[in-house]
């Protein structure tokens, strides 16, 4: 995985949330093929990290490659369980949609001197959506670092 040096750090400070790495049996083949192909990338870059969960909603179920993780199904029990924890990196599926939902909710619930990252590669975006926008509402509304 490639990290800028100044954020090298994270690797092994922050908690790393895989939010929603499920494959929807009713999405198109193209669909499935284009998340399956995502999470297996996501699955190769983050083997280093060590303090990783997953976050998910869904009543899907989790992909092979994720289940072995720590599941929490509400933010309110990720952020009761992460303690001390003062930084957070988000990515997942999908960016724009419910890995910005995550990374608000949890903004909410814990101390204003929190740090919030999202790993824009490894973050999916639904096909043909726009990035840019995305990109806005993270650093300018939620003040979210993108790494």
């Amino acid at each position: 995985m490639h990290l800028q040096s100044d954020y090298e750090y994270l690797k092994k400070e922050a908690l790393w949330v895989i939010v929603d790495p499920v494959i929807n049996p009713n999405n198109d083949e193209n669909m499935n093929f284009y998340d399956v192909a995502f999470l297996d990338k996501l699955r190769q870059d983050i083997d280093e990290i060590s303090n990783k969960v997953v976050y998910s909603e869904s009543t899907l179920p989790i992909h092979e490659y994720f289940k072995y993780l720590p599941l929490y199904k509400t933010i309110n029990q990720l952020v009761l369980d992460s303690g001390l924890i003062k930084n957070y990196v988000f990515c997942g599926l999908h960016y724009g949609m419910c890995v910005h939902k995550a990374v608000k909710e949890c903004k909410q619930r814990v101390d204003i001197d929190n740090n919030f990252f999202v790993k824009r590669d490894l973050s999916c975006l639904m096909p043909f959506d726009g990035i840019k926008q995305h990109d806005l509402n993270l650093t300018r509304s939620l003040g979210v670092r993108l790494i």
